[in-house]
């Protein structure tokens, strides 16, 4: 009971070091469960397309729900919390300017049909056959 008493005096004393230990051990619970969840699809889904997209997707909401908890645990105000978001949006657009580009250009082509499998395009000079149209490449 005296090391609980001890514990408890630390914790009183020092606030900042006990709020960062909670939010590394609420961090590292919710990476052992996704963690946990990753495993249990790898173990249970028979179709290999469907387990490697559904393990890519709960990493992707994991690592989301740990960015949105690392900047409410630390904001703590809403008003601050939406500065935060608003501003890391901003970085992250700017950071990744190139890669949005390429994604919404591969979604342009994907779901506008500019080609299709069989055609002959040419790209700087670069001639070639159309195989394949997918998100990433083509």
């Amino acid at each position: 009971m005296k090391s609980i008493e001890l514990i408890r005096e630390w914790m009183l004393a020092h606030p900042t070091s006990t709020t960062l230990i909670k939010y590394v051990l609420l961090v590292l619970l919710i990476i052992g469960f996704i963690q946990f969840l990753r495993r249990f699809i790898r173990k249970n889904l028979p179709n290999s397309k469907v387990k490697y997209k559904s393990q890519k997707g709960i990493e992707v909401i994991g690592y989301l729900i740990l960015v949105i908890l690392t900047l409410s645990y630390f904001t703590g105000n809403i008003k601050d919390f939406t500065l935060a978001i608003g501003l890391l949006s901003a970085g992250v657009a700017i950071t990744l300017q190139e890669l949005i580009l390429s994604i919404a250009g591969s979604m342009f082509i994907f779901f506008v049909k500019v080609y299709i499998p069989g055609d002959r395009i040419e790209i700087n000079g670069i001639k070639g056959d159309v195989i394949d149209v997918d998100s990433i490449y083509t």
